[in-house]
């Protein structure tokens, strides 16, 4: 029978040799950066356990703490780092591994724990590692090899490292041996087997990795083919010659292809519609060169039918960071397009509208009180430019009283929205707004407000328009309805509401109240003798005296053809006296020039009535007043009788 023998230093140095060349090989082999992180710890563990047999095989010359104590220490944690790895990279053996660990571990500490010299706690740690290490290297032997054969060596292996263990052992605390071998043999052999088993299991972890790797690398390739294939947008990728070289279904359904192959290959630009194809070979130039595009363009789809396309576009680098490519993402906005165009049509209609129309229409923004629109009409009405206007606040396009108008009736809307009535948005208003000279234009504004999605109000819409010449013609029919033509005084319906009113005061407030009712003498003589047109001048001559004797707060009225009326706030009977004989007097004086002959001369005949206190209306009154009159005609004419006695 064949003896073989092994002393322990070189069988040592083998093992730290087979980690050493197992750590080569994996350095040497490139990775995938998925599994660049048990790769490195793989590494890292070959390389701790070659440096653990290093100071083992030194043993004797180097103190034994550096080389027994260090030196095993160092071997564990270089076998965790590879159980480690190994889990990592295929979880589904971690229980396996995990067992191996604790077993191993469990025994190597019993050993060393029951050693009495340092030279037994070497051989223990270093039979207890051997063993482990075959464990751990048929395992992931096992794991790579999908053959039912290569199991079954790999399981055998296994169970060959386990009985190594044991006898390994035995022959330790047993120093007759274990039966079945001799002890020479079986140490030559356990170290042989330990250092092939290193270096395996530096081949087999490569192996391990590179399954994974494919297999991470497929799963990654399947799973990026999903989301491509179901990208409801199309995914395109463009070579740098500007041909297509792949393209998801959404693409080819959007250029009308009815397959890949009628697309790959073909240059892109034969799709584009000729007014875009330069910017679309600029945007892939562009790419290309490393920047990130994005473009809108036009395309004419294989069948013919026109559409919108929007394209988001990428370099493509390969592992050297060099472009090797465009990567395209492309939506079809056809119907944004349209609706865009829609949208400029109209915005364009109501612009020409807006910008044409003699009204000022104008936005207001709530938030900042100044308008965000106002069209060029504004100039015409205002004298000041758009830009002018948006630049000033809200406040200053109007009169102070126009702007409490217009805050209360925008605070008085505000209410009815916070309280959910959102029915009355629309509002209009007469306010005045001061013009670039100066003066006061009168304009008539409809407003609507403006809700946000929540029914918020965020801002006004309003047109404007110049109702100048309305107001005078208001006002110009509000003068006729008061005021007599021919005098310019005011009528009888205008200075009976006048006299009501101030009677209706004297009455509240006390005082004296005096009323004048007058008569032209004899002016039917006037008007038979000398025309109508004559009687004219002669009233309107008397309107005009009685407007420039009168006080300003005295109220005077033609009641009738030669009549006329005053009353006299805050006057007494006296007072009234003195102002009625003025009156008189100023009327006798005056002369009326004719055509023909000496000046016609007038006589006035004046009734006075004064009220000082309660119980009486203004009908009572003006009878007492009319009563003196006709006192005064039958007295002679040319005279003021006062109510209750005769001047």
């Amino acid at each position: 029978m064949i003896q073989f023998s092994l002393d322990i230093r070189t069988a040592i140095s083998l093992l730290g040799l087979g980690n050493m060349i197992a750590a080569c090989i994996l350095v040497a082999y490139k990775i995938e950066a998925a599994m660049a992180r048990p790769y490195r710890q793989f590494i890292a563990g070959k390389t701790l356990q070659a440096l653990a047999w290093a100071l083992l095989a030194l043993r004797g010359e180097i103190p034994d703490l550096l080389s027994a104590d260090v030196g095993n220490a160092l071997l564990f944690i270089g076998f965790a780092l590879e159980v480690s790895a190994v889990s990592i990279a295929e979880p589904t053996q971690r229980q396996l591994e995990m067992v191996y660990a604790i077993l191993a571990g469990c025994g190597a500490v019993a050993f060393w724990l029951l050693a009495e010299t340092p030279s037994l706690r070497v051989a223990l740690a270093s039979i207890a590692t051997i063993s482990l290490f075959g464990t751990a290297s048929a395992a992931m032997l096992r794991m790579v090899n999908a053959s039912q054969l290569r199991r079954g060596i790999a399981y055998l292996y296994a169970a060959f490292c386990l009985v190594l263990m044991f006898r390994s052992g035995f022959a330790v605390l047993t120093p007759a041996g274990f039966g079945l071998m001799t002890s020479n043999l079986v140490q030559t052999l356990a170290f042989l087997a330990a250092y092939l088993v290193a270096i395996a299991g530096g081949i087999g972890f490569l192996l391990l990795i590179r399954e994974r790797s494919e297999q991470l690398l497929a799963e990654s390739e399947r799973t990026l083919k999903t989301i491509i294939e179901t990208e409801p947008e199309c995914v395109k990728v463009i070579g740098p010659d500007g041909s297509l070289l792949q393209m998801n279904r959404a693409g080819l359904d959007m250029i009308e292809a009815d397959s890949e192959d009628q697309v790959v290959g073909r240059r892109v630009t034969g799709i584009v519609a000729p007014q875009h194809r330069e910017a679309f070979d600029d945007l892939c130039r562009r790419v290309n060169q490393g920047e990130i595009g994005l473009l809108e363009f036009e395309i004419v789809g294989l069948k013919g039918t026109h559409r919108w396309l929007e394209t988001h576009a990428v370099p493509l680098r390969n592992n050297k960071g060099q472009i090797t490519g465009l990567l395209g993402l492309t939506r079809n906005i056809t119907e944004r397009k349209k609706a865009d165009q829609l949208l400029r049509e109209s915005e364009g209609r109501y612009r020409l509208l807006a910008e044409n129309s003699h009204d000022v229409i104008w936005t207001l923004d709530l938030g900042k009180r100044q308008f965000s629109y106002v069209s060029p009409s504004v100039e015409r009405l205002r004298g000041y430019t758009p830009a002018e206007i948006m630049a000033q606040p809200m406040e200053a396009s109007l009169t102070p009283e126009s702007a409490i108008v217009v805050d209360n009736s925008l605070r008085s809307m505000f209410a009815r929205i916070a309280a959910g009535d959102r029915t009355r948005l629309t509002g209009v208003n007469e306010v005045d707004q001061p013009h670039r000279d100066g003066h006061i234009i009168h304009t008539e504004v409809v407003t609507t407000c403006i809700l946000d999605d929540r029914g918020n109000p965020v801002s006004i819409l309003g047109v404007t328009r110049d109702i100048t010449d309305r107001k005078k013609a208001e006002q110009e029919l509000a003068r006729l309805a008061q005021t007599d033509p021919l005098t310019g005084l005011a009528n009888r319906r205008h200075f009976m509401a006048l006299a009501e009113q101030e009677l209706a005061r004297m009455l509240r407030y006390g005082g004296p109240l005096s009323i004048f009712m007058m008569d032209i003498d004899l002016f039917k003589n006037i008007n038979d003798t000398y025309g109508h047109q004559t009687g004219d001048v002669v009233l309107q001559k008397l309107g005009a005296l009685f407007l420039d004797a009168l006080r300003d707060v005295d109220c005077i009225g033609r009641i009738g053809g030669e009549e006329f009326a005053v009353v006299l706030p805050q006057t007494d009977g006296d007072r009234a006296l003195e102002v009625a004989e003025r009156l008189r007097s100023a009327v006798a004086n005056i002369e009326v020039p004719l055509a023909r002959g000496l000046p016609l001369r007038l006589t006035l005949s004046i009734g006075v009535s004064t009220l000082t206190g309660g119980g009486a209306n203004l009908d009572t009154v003006l009878g007492q007043a009319d009563s003196a009159l006709y006192e005064a005609k039958r007295s002679g004419r040319n005279r003021v009788c006062v109510y209750g006695r005769v001047s």
